[in-house]
């Protein structure tokens, strides 16, 4: 098997501790709804969701805090919202060691994530090496307007660095979007299970670090 060229990771859930960006989605929007229509906060939590359900992750509205503030006429705005939660971003412990010694061995490291440029740019404002050690980030919805991840993503990621996909190897957390999608365009990939849900799955890592050992 050839030598891969690109490391690419997925940025929640993979790189990032993923609390704060549900924080933001099941806590603080139906904490916002409550207060601005007087409920109990389950029950504003019980209707959030079900909006949330009814546009559904194929329409990329449903990725935008802008458009949700909007639809639910919350008195917040986004960068509010943000400063609420920037404090809970977390690179999980072992990213910064394993990313420094894959840029020592010469692999090019991007970032694939279906998260929108604001989400983006607050996580790397608030992380400033991870910035400097990856080549280039690509967001799925914010570049090519696609939802989640599918092979499309891929496919356009390879061309766009100019490689083969099989150069390729993708890492993160979700078993459609960052294993299987990867996959069909050709790529390799592992699934990060940090929580030992998919022992079934050949090609998974409880840690990023047990990469260094795969490629």
């Amino acid at each position: 098997m050839r030598r891969p060229r690109i490391i690419s990771f997925d940025l929640d859930g993979t790189l990032v501790d993923k609390r704060y960006v549900d924080y933001l989605w099941e806590e603080l929007i139906p904490k916002l709804y409550a207060e601005k229509y007087g409920l109990e906060f389950q029950e504003a939590k019980r209707r959030v969701r079900r909006e949330y359900d009814l546009l559904g992750p194929h329409r990329i509205e449903w990725y935008l805090v802008d458009y949700w503030l909007k639809y639910f006429k919350l008195d917040k705005s986004k960068e509010e919202l943000f400063d609420e939660i920037k404090h809970m971003i977390k690179p999980y412990s072992e990213v910064k060691h394993t990313l420094l010694e894959l840029k020592r061995r010469g692999y090019r490291i991007i970032i694939a994530t279906c998260a929108v440029r604001d989400f983006i740019n607050l996580v790397m404002s608030q992380i400033p090496w991870l910035r400097e050690l990856v080549s280039r980030v690509y967001s799925s919805t914010s570049d090519f307007k696609l939802t989640g991840k599918p092979k499309e993503f891929y496919i356009r990621i390879a061309k766009t660095e100019g490689v083969k996909a099989e150069d390729i190897v993708h890492v993160g957390d979700d078993i459609e979007m960052d294993y299987i999608e990867p996959l069909k365009a050709g790529l390799r990939a592992y699934l990060i299970d940090r929580y030992d849900r998919y022992k079934h799955v050949k090609d998974r890592i409880r840690s990023l670090d047990e990469l260094l050992h795969l490629i």
